[in-house]
Parts: structure tokens; C-alpha cells; sequence
């Protein structure tokens, strides 16, 4: 990695705060363009922006050196998974990025439905109500970075998916924008904290040799379980109605997080005894 092991913990929360900061910057921005100038100028400006993330590419240098891997892809692959299926803890972590991927998905997804349909608000509502989204994200980002030093803690996403679920409940029934609010502030900080916090422990107790294979796990089940969710959502909500679908993957959540408890999932509170087996590997 461009970092060093004892600041990847502070760079994915940075990342993820660079991130999250155009979430509320971005829709801000978006919201007045599209109301003053218009749709077609609102997709210029956001392709102009484009230039900016070119540049800085650029001007990246002195990239550490990787070694090359022995063997073909396939066999890449196959010895990936079966490092994860040996290590109980990590393939618990992957699966919670993809419950949150797919169960988290229509608080992104419906949220536009949800600003004309149940708040009856125009697409400048909608602008801020993803802005508000993005701020909690940010701050979720932030106390990331203050507690890096902490460890990575990821027993924190079992509580932090509770959360993210009773809002996705509380929307539905939300009549108030201003409620709407500060439900999507605290979403924002539930969804985004949880992906800091697991991402950042998968990195650290998984030994070099096998990093990049487990990242490139991590990011299949978030960047596939966020389209299949809002997929089904999508259709949840054209057969049933916005608030079900809300209901429907908020009370899912709430119902899933207490299960996979009961059944056995590795306890993460024991991760630092992993992050000790991994380093000695």
C-alpha cells in the first residue's frame, strides 16, 4: 500500500472523509446549479470536476514497488478464498460489508422517491436531504481518524446496523422534513462508519501476501451488494410502495443483525488476537 501499516487505519478514514465530503459539497452544489441553470449545465460542472481528480492523479510519485505474484489468476483467486474460509473472523467481516451494502442500500437509492413521494418536496430537498446524508458520513469519517490509535474495533458495526435499520424504519414513517433530516444524518454516520470500521480491521489482520486479494473481496461485496439492493428495493418499492420498502429493509436489518449474534458469528471483540496470528504469519 501507498501507506504504511501503522497509518492505514488514518487512511481509509481520510479516504473515506474525501469521499464523504463531496457527498455534501457535491448534492449542494448539484441542487443549485439544477434550479438555476438547469439540468444539461448541472452534468457539464460535474464532468468539468473530473479535471480536478486527473490532476491530482498526475501528481502522485515515487509509488512503492510491488512484487509480482507467482501463478495464474485463477490460482490467485482460489487461494484467496481459501485463506478467508480459514480465518472465520475475516469472512464475518466480508459478510456484514455485504449485509450492509445490500440492506443499507435504499437510504441512497429511494431517496429521491421518498422526497416526492412522502415529503412531497421538489429536487432541492432532495439535494439537501443526501447532503445531510453525506454530513453524517463525514462525521462518522472524522471520529474514524480521532480513534484510529484505538484499533479497529469492528464489533461496533453490530450496533451501528441496528441504527442504520430503525432509520430506515423511521423514515417510512416520517411526515416531517425536517425529521427526514436528521434521520438521514444519523444514516449517513451508522452506514459509512460501519464500512470505515470493517474495512480498516480487513486490512490489519490480514497478512500482506493476501491483502490485495481480500480487499479486492471487500470491495465485490460492497460494490455488488449496493446495486443488487437498490435493484430490489427498486422493485420492492414499484409493487409495494416507498414506505414498505423502507419498512421492509429497515426491519430486515433489525431482525438479521440479532440472528447472526445468536448463531454463532465470531465474537469481533476478539479481533486483536487475529491481528497478532496475522502479523506472525
Amino acid at each position: 500500500s501507498v501507506v504504511g501499516d501503522v497509518d492505514v487505519p488514518n487512511a481509509i478514514a481520510l479516504n473515506s472523509l474525501q469521499f464523504n465530503l463531496s457527498r455534501v459539497v457535491g448534492p449542494a452544489i448539484g441542487g443549485v446549479a439544477l434550479v438555476y441553470l438547469g439540468a444539461a449545465w448541472s452534468f457539464a460542472l460535474n464532468a468539468l470536476s473530473f479535471v480536478i481528480l486527473v490532476m491530482t492523479l498526475l501528481m502522485i510519485r515515487d509509488l512503492p514497488s510491488i512484487k509480482a505474484g507467482e501463478g495464474s489468476i485463477m490460482e490467485s483467486v482460489v487461494g484467496g478464498l481459501k485463506f478467508v474460509k480459514s480465518r472465520s473472523d475475516i469472512g464475518a467481516m466480508l459478510l456484514l460489508v455485504a449485509l450492509t451494502a445490500i440492506l443499507g442500500a435504499p437510504v441512497i437509492s429511494l431517496l429521491p422517491a421518498l422526497v416526492k413521494s412522502v415529503l412531497h418536496r421538489e429536487a432541492s430537498s432532495y439535494s439537501l436531504l443526501l447532503s445531510c446524508f453525506g454530513a453524517g458520513a463525514v462525521i462518522a469519517a472524522i471520529g474514524s481518524a480521532v480513534h484510529a490509535r484505538k484499533g479497529p474495533m469492528p464489533w461496533l458495526a453490530f450496533p451501528a446496523l441496528l441504527l442504520l435499520g430503525g432509520c430506515q424504519v423511521m423514515l417510512a414513517s416520517s411526515g416531517r422534513y425536517e425529521f427526514s433530516a436528521a434521520l438521514a444524518v444519523v444514516a449517513g454516520l451508522a452506514f459509512v462508519g460501519t464500512m470505515i470500521r470493517l474495512g480498516t480491521a480487513i486490512l490489519q489482520v490480514t497478512p500482506d501476501a493476501f491483502r490485495g486479494r481480500v480487499t479486492g473481496l471487500q470491495q465485490m461485496c460492497f460494490r455488488m451488494g449496493q446495486p443488487l439492493g437498490a435493484l430490489f428495493a427498486g422493485l420492492l418499492a414499484q409493487s409495494v410502495g416507498i414506505k414498505t420498502a423502507f419498512r421492509a429493509f429497515g426491519g430486515t436489518l433489525l431482525v438479521a443483525v440479532p440472528i447472526l449474534l445468536l448463531c454463532g458469528i465470531p465474537r469481533l471483540r476478539h479481533l486483536g488476537e487475529s491481528m497478532d496470528e496475522s502479523q506472525k504469519e
